[in-house]
């Protein structure tokens, strides 16, 4: 919890100079002339910088939930105890966890960086996404050696935090043929969910589907962007349930 508010402070203080302003468009005809230097990336690497601050704060914790416990589930399936009551428990001892370190987080970035995004709408996506972190870092502790886990974690936090369309541009990854692969990433959806909810309300002023254009990403869905994450952070903990009942199965009898 105190690490998720670390990273909080963290971010926030990088955007803290701009004092909210983290979206400058082309202005709407008949004014468009008028219009001075475009910031389309300042957003996005808000999402981007807070998907990593997310990752680092939430995988070494995520990936303790299970690679500590191991030998104890052994032992319990062993004496015949069912292995989805096990992993469910464990499953649900973590979601206080999560919703008060995103809690902590969100309130410290929203003080300081001051974005345009309503408070329950941030703390959605930060949540949801420490959901993901969590998931994926559960993923990593079924397959790997517990004095390697914690730093395979964090890595691979990373990875799917960069995958978030910022560097390269989701625009041109588009012009690869590969946003599918991007799209896999809890990343690009997390990303997109700020720009949208920052974005937006700019709209009456600027060319906003301009800037959509030019960034790749699809504004207007924040609730697909909220779901996907969700379905992103369940598919993460049933690959991680099959992996735990199918890893050293000799040890499980």
């Amino acid at each position: 919890i105190g690490v998720g508010g670390l990273a909080g402070v963290i971010i926030g203080l990088s955007a803290f100079a701009a004092n909210g302003h983290l979206f400058q468009g082309v202005y709407h005809p008949p004014f468009t002339m008028l219009s001075s230097a475009v910031d389309y990336n300042s957003t996005p690497q808000i999402g981007l910088l807070g998907a990593m601050a997310i990752g680092l704060a939430a995988s070494a914790p995520g990936f303790w939930v299970f690679g500590e416990e191991k030998m104890m589930y052994y032992r319990e399936t062993a004496s015949g105890h069912s292995r989805s009551a096990y992993y469910l428990g464990k499953l649900l001892s973590t979601l206080v966890r999560i919703a008060l370190s995103s809690l902590h987080f969100t309130v410290f970035l929203g003080v300081l960086a001051t974005p345009l995004i309503s408070f329950p709408r941030m703390y959605a996506a930060n949540l949801l996404y420490f959901w993901c972190i969590y998931g994926l870092a559960s993923v990593v502790s079924m397959l790997v050696k517990r004095e390697d886990g914690p730093l395979i974690a964090v890595l691979a936090s990373l990875v799917i935090g960069v995958l978030g369309g910022v560097a390269p541009p989701l625009s041109k990854v588009k012009m690869w043929h590969m946003e599918w692969f991007w799209r896999l990433s809890p990343g690009v959806w997390f990303t997109e969910s700020y720009v949208t909810e920052n974005w937006t309300p700019m709209g009456y002023l600027y060319q906003t589907d301009l800037a959509s254009e030019t960034v790749g990403f699809t504004l207007g869905q924040f609730g697909l962007d909220i779901g996907t994450l969700f379905l992103i952070g369940c598919v993460y903990r049933v690959v991680a349930y099959l992996a735990l009942i199918a890893v050293h199965r000799d040890k499980q009898r």
